[in-house]
């Protein structure tokens, strides 16, 4: 680990020398500003196709990760091939996470457009891929440089990134199956045990503010652990909206207040109280100085942000006002309501100066794009509507939920939006043309909340599953992927036969599962549970599964022929426990081996009792694993089986 290094910082100097790690730190920043030359593409193409981790290596152990992604951001803008052919080259561009590696490109495309693409595109990819690394393995590379090839790009996808530098990994962890497209969900934060209602990022993107019942969250963006909790309200929390600058944050909730706290010391500074019904919608004016409110009343207030005096009341005659977005550029405040409308509100003088109609039930939710000019609405139809600000027209209708929308929110470069519904998906849009992007999928209940982090590469979504999730807006949908698609409900048991060859899993959709490991292919589907599988186990002779569900009922398969089988004497969950026991008295789902889990770390034990740390897994919402001599199956809340083999790693570690 990094910490364990003695003198860091000396040997950093030394070794690397201040001017080159200056050089990692800012050297996007003087790209930005940089005329194009062929010579500066060149150095920056060399530099993404051979240098990628070894500058990641100098930030980790400098701790100046968080450059990383400003500066593959940055990079990406520098290159536009579609510019240069926009038809052609956009759809060139999506078939380089199919083609083959580098030289692939020198083969299939001889055109000058061609040629454009395989100078500019594969870069773009890579650098695409490497952001998608950093979201998902940011928490194992900033405790390890190290772990940038045994974690990271151990663990990544089948992608260009991983392709051009496998050569790096040679002992690192085997993946069986490894999939070929970046997985869109990122992590998952469980330690909270009450529907989140609302979720909002903090403007500088390093916190996450959110709602479980009464109590409001604040927790690190990057790690997902609670920095404070804010308390006050008496009943639920349904709004939550940071100030511009990040330091207040306001509050709106079913106890019928406003509340203002200071988001350094967590400390309330004003309760604000006029509603007369639950508050359903808070959020700052585009200089954070005026904080509008919006109830079940029928009322939207306006406030002033520092001294919590009240400015204007607005009657807006239109039932429960469930949402409210302020203007980025002007004095207008949208509101969806009860009624099928969405009003536009002049917040100098009251006065309605649109009604925006289109929606055939009420508006759940309301957003102003960052330039002011387009309103997104989300309504109990299933649809989201764009609308002109300035015309009131109606520009699009997207659709494709099966469930009410319960949240819409522009990206930050106001070409995409985010869309959350109670069909339990996260739909982005694009803007231009109204076509569906990508579909988030994985959370077991209806969406409440979801909002894009300030970068534009990340969205967190609140869920009645009582988790906070975290998506990546980079990950490429396009492909199928690869890795078995596993049970459609939470992994609660895995389990290998005595051989290590096979993996049994059992789940929360009643089924048990029998895979091959070194294939990661299911071999069969075990149906007979009527509640959930909390127990999969092999005995001795490896021709049955064991299993048994929430109600203690069990289930004995017979390999061979997929049915059920009798074992005399098996009639109660500790009948079973004892029957698996072989002679010796070691249960035969204990397995022997020297690797363990420890929290997400995948740990080495030396004969001498020592320890080392072989990967860091990316699978934040891990529910059960089994180890096997050095494979090793998890599975996951989200229902994943993943299947790893450790035996290079610890080649090298021994």
């Amino acid at each position: 680990m990094n910490d364990e290094i003695p003198d860091l910082d000396l040997l950093l100097k030394v070794k690397i020398g201040t001017h080159v790690l200056y050089a990692c730190q800012f050297w996007a920043l003087h790209l930005r500003y940089a005329d194009r030359s062929d010579e500066l593409h060149e150095a920056l193409s060399v530099f993404v196709t051979t240098k990628l981790p070894y500058w990641l290596e100098v930030l980790s152990l400098s701790r100046h990760l968080d450059h990383a992604q400003t500066s593959l951001k940055i990079a990406q803008a520098w290159y536009n091939p579609e510019e240069e052919e926009p038809k052609r080259l956009a759809v060139l561009q999506k078939m380089i996470p199919i083609l083959e590696p580098l030289q692939i490109f020198n083969e299939a495309l001889s055109s000058a457009e061609g040629k454009l693409l395989q100078a500019k595109a594969p870069i773009k990819v890579l650098l695409s891929d490497c952001q998608s690394l950093l979201l998902h393995f940011r928490k194992s590379i900033t405790k390890s440089a190290c772990h940038i090839y045994h974690s990271a790009l151990g663990l990544a996808p089948d992608c260009l990134l991983y392709r051009q530098y496998q050569k790096e990994i040679e002992h690192s962890v085997s993946v069986m199956a490894r999939g070929n497209a970046w997985d869109s969900l990122i992590t998952i934060y469980r330690e909270h045990f009450r529907r989140i209602t609302t979720v909002c990022f903090s403007p500088n993107g390093l916190k996450i503010a959110f709602a479980s019942v009464r109590v409001i969250y604040l927790c690190d963006s990057i790690t997902g652990i609670t920095i404070r909790e804010l308390t006050g309200h008496t009943q639920e929390v349904s709004s939550l909206s940071f100030s511009p600058d990040g330091f207040i944050i306001a509050s709106g909730s079913y106890d019928s207040t406003v509340r203002v706290w200071d988001s350094v010391t967590g400390a309330q500074t004003h309760i604000l109280q006029r509603h007369l019904g639950a508050v359903h919608s808070v959020c700052f004016s585009n200089g954070g100085h005026f904080i509008v409110s919006g109830s079940h009343d029928g009322v939207i207030h306006i406030w002033d942000s520092v001294t919590g005096a009240h400015i204007r009341q607005i009657d807006t005659q239109g039932g429960a006002v469930f949402s409210l977005s302020f203007s980025p550029k002007r004095s207008y405040i949208a509101s969806g309501s009860q009624s099928t409308t969405v009003h536009l509100w002049d917040s100098d003088t009251g006065v309605c100066v649109k009604q925006l109609q289109g929606h055939t039930q009420p508006v759940n939710t309301v957003c102003f794009s960052p330039n002011g000019l387009t309103i997104a609405s989300g309504s109990w139809d299933t649809d989201v509507c764009l609308w002109d600000c300035k015309s009131g027209a109606l520009i699009k209708t997207l659709r494709g939920h099966s469930g009410r929308v319960n949240s819409v929110c522009f990206s930050p470069d106001g070409m995409s939006i985010a869309s959350a519904s109670a069909d339990k998906t996260i739909h982005l849009w694009s803007v231009d043309t109204g076509f569906t992007i990508k579909i988030l999928k994985g959370s077991p209940d209806a969406v409440d909340s979801a909002c894009f982090s300030p970068d534009g590469l990340k969205i967190a979504s609140g869920s009645g599953d009582n988790m906070l999730h975290i998506w990546d807006t980079t990950a490429n949908q396009m492909l199928q992927s690869k890795a078995p698609k596993g049970h459609s409900a939470a992994v609660r048991s895995v389990c290998f036969s005595r051989d290590g060859t096979k993996v049994a899993s059992g789940s929360d959709d009643l089924t048990v599962r029998l895979w091959e490991f070194s294939t990661a292919k299911l071999i069969n589907t075990f149906k007979g549970h009527h509640f959930a599988v909390d127990f999969v186990g092999f005995p001795a002779d490896g021709r049955l599964i064991t299993s048994y569900d929430i109600q203690e009922s069990i289930i004995c398969w017979n390999l061979k022929t997929s049915k059920k089988a009798n074992i005399p004497g098996v009639e109660t969950v500790p009948d079973l426990l004892g029957w698996l026991w072989d002679s010796r008295g070691k249960a035969l789902t204990d397995i022997e081996g020297s690797l363990s889990l420890s929290q997400e770390s995948v740990v080495f034990t030396h004969p001498d009792k020592s320890q080392h740390t072989l990967c860091i897994l990316p699978y934040s919402d891990i529910s059960c694993h089994a180890v096997s001599g050095y494979a090793v199956a998890v599975g996951t809340e989200t229902g994943k089986v993943h299947f790893l083999d450790f035996s290079q790693a610890v080649t090298l570690v021994s």
